[in-house]
């Protein structure tokens, strides 16, 4: 049964960070827009349901977009460090979404 489980979350895993890629391939505005549009497409799935090998990636993503302090709900977070952010920084971030998806897209 735990393979079926592992299995279902992967391609659940992938269906969402296919959606996040999609919004930094065809989204509109600059890195940073996209970056928080991707996002939100699997910001509410925890971090034990990666691979051990990805979680890093996800912590980079996670602290990246959360590094200064903002008192707001975290989607309003997420948008007040993107608004700080240079677009050089957004572009990191996209690669390590991409990462993700590509490593993903190998295993299911």
């Amino acid at each position: 049964m735990g393979d079926i489980s592992v299995r279902f979350r992967l391609i659940y895993l992938h269906e969402k960070y296919k959606e996040a890629v999609l919004c930094l391939v065809t989204g509109v505005g600059d890195a940073r827009a996209r970056v928080g549009d991707a996002y939100y497409h699997f910001w509410h799935i925890l971090p034990g349901d990666y691979p051990g090998d990805l979680q890093p990636h996800l912590d980079f993503i996670n602290i990246e977009l959360t590094k200064r302090q903002s008192s707001a709900h975290i989607t309003n977070k997420i948008g007040f460090n993107l608004s700080h952010m240079k677009n050089k920084s957004a572009s990191k971030i996209a690669d390590r979404i991409f990462f993700i998806y590509d490593e993903l897209s190998q295993r299911i």
